[in-house]
């Protein structure tokens, strides 16, 4: 884990770290740009989206994406004491980090994509209370059908494991953590106006691939770790 940390301090200021960033970015939005010239609906946008970011890779870094539009991904959990059925998400976005062969660090974003109508975005609220506070649920198709007999619980250290991605012309997608969305919505909806909001605020658990040293628990206890055996030795 220490060869892992210094990996990823190191990437920091690489320049060809960056570079990689940025050119993943603008395939993503040139795929995006060319559904929204096809008048692709949002179940294509997002196929074309996973098929953009599915297999991109950076060294030691490897991101996995995949489509669990509707019944895929459907879970049933307690809203307001009423059993409800929900997709979790309509993608799933998987970020590793390996080392000989080792995965040392995983981080999971569960994505709702919504495409939006002059600036505007409808958000269904049982579906929002789920990807904001994940509470315990069932499998009941698709990807989760064999957690039906039992209760699945996760953890949400970063704040961003359910997260939005706000589609807009001409191939954008905003990305916006749940419990921050949560925050900036009024009522059901989500305007680009209620987006604009001072950055110290939006920057807050935020982080849809990999930004491990925010309200991760292992991750600071490691880095703690690291930091006294670096002062021991001088």
């Amino acid at each position: 884990m220490e060869n892992f940390v210094r990996g990823y301090m190191r990437l920091m200021d690489n320049l060809d770290f960056r570079s990689f960033q940025n050119e993943l970015s603008q395939k993503v939005y040139d795929t995006l740009a060319q559904g929204y010239n096809t008048q692709s609906n949002e179940v294509a946008l997002v196929g074309r989206l996973v098929e953009a970011i599915n297999g991109a890779d950076f060294n030691m870094f490897k991101f996995h994406a995949d489509k669990i539009h509707g019944p895929r991904s459907y879970v049933e959990f307690n809203y307001r004491d009423k059993p409800t059925t929900k997709e979790i998400a309509d993608m799933v976005i998987i970020s590793i980090a390996s080392y000989k062969r080792e995965r040392v660090y995983q981080k999971i974003t569960f994505i709702q994509n919504k495409v939006d109508s002059n600036k505007k975005w409808a958000i269904d609220d049982e579906q929002l209370f789920l990807l904001k506070n994940f509470p315990k649920f069932s499998g009941n198709k698709g990807v989760f059908k064999s957690f039906s007999n039992r209760e699945v619980v996760f953890l949400n250290h970063s704040r961003c494991l359910g997260s939005f991605g706000l589609f807009m012309d001409p191939g954008e997608m905003i990305f916006m953590s749940a419990p921050l969305l949560a925050e900036l919505k009024n009522e059901k909806i989500i305007t680009l106006g209620d987006i604009k909001v001072p950055q110290a605020e939006t920057n807050k658990g935020n982080q849809p691939f990999f930004h491990p040293f925010l309200f991760d628990h292992p991750f600071m206890d490691e880095m703690l770790h690291y930091m006294s055996k670096s002062i021991e030795r001088g």
